[in-house]
């Protein structure tokens, strides 16, 4: 008997270090194809991505969806929470310990079939009337930290592209893998909107505070080299846009 109580003991000393993960918060927002809820179930390549990094680190997945800039203050300030999916600029470097790519994507700015102006550069589109963006998002933070005084900020939903077609914005801000979701989901033909200009590539990552244990940091970011040699992270961007290269590309 003993034995088999240091055995025992051994087996919990072993496990340790991975169970600490379960006390991550892990937080998302509702931001289809990225993280979404789908019949109950979270799901979207971001989530499926820290899905995938969590069976990885042996533990389970489960995350709380909430308002973007309630779940971003949170990660912000409280060591024991991991946010996804999260742009990674420049204004945001210092607040967060890193974990990724989960995935890259590349901005534009879209129009409807109806927009004429030509877009050559930042100074032109400033001067359009107005540009939709996320309200506190990567395209809010970005279009303002450049001086962008025409945005109107919204909050997500999966409607965006139908504002932009019936006129009520000028332009929108999207990804690639953004725009082909939400065209897909409401049925509408690709002609019905087109890249007027073509911004940043961008990185989306899961981040912790800075305060965060940098052990526990370390091991998702080992969890999720191992998604990406594997090929799953591959799987996963192709789960959701077929169309999409690994890189999440598109074909804009």
């Amino acid at each position: 008997m003993p034995r088999l109580f240091i055995l025992f003991a051994v087996c919990l000393s072993i496990a340790t270090p991975a169970q600490a993960q379960v006390r991550v918060n892990l937080l998302t927002e509702e931001y289809a194809p990225f993280n979404y809820l789908e019949d109950g179930r979270l799901t979207g390549i971001g989530a499926d991505m820290v899905r995938a990094m969590s069976e990885m680190l042996g533990i389970p997945f489960k995350a709380r969806i909430l308002p973007w800039k309630r779940a971003y203050q949170q990660a912000l300030t409280d060591p024991d929470t991991a946010l996804f999916s999260t742009t990674r600029l420049p204004t945001r470097e210092e607040d967060f310990q890193w974990v990724g790519p989960l995935f890259e994507v590349q901005d534009y700015l879209f129009g409807n079939d109806q927009f004429a102006m030509e877009i050559n550069n930042l100074d032109e589109a400033r001067d359009v009337g107005s540009i939709l963006v996320q309200n506190g998002g990567g395209s809010h933070v970005y279009l303002k930290s450049l001086g962008f005084q025409n945005l109107q900020p919204y909050t997500v939903t999966d409607k965006q592209l139908v504002m932009l077609t019936m006129g009520r914005v000028d332009l929108i801000y999207l990804s690639d893998l953004s725009a082909y979701y939400q065209l897909r989901i409401n049925g509408m033909a690709s002609d019905k909107i087109k890249p007027v200009f073509r911004l940043k590539k961008a990185e989306l990552y899961l981040v912790f505070a800075k305060t965060a244990d940098p052990q526990i940091v370390a091991s998702w970011q080992d969890a999720f080299e191992q998604v990406r040699a594997t090929g799953r992270r591959e799987q996963i961007i192709r789960r959701y846009l077929p169309r999409a290269s690994a890189d999440a590309s598109g074909s804009y």
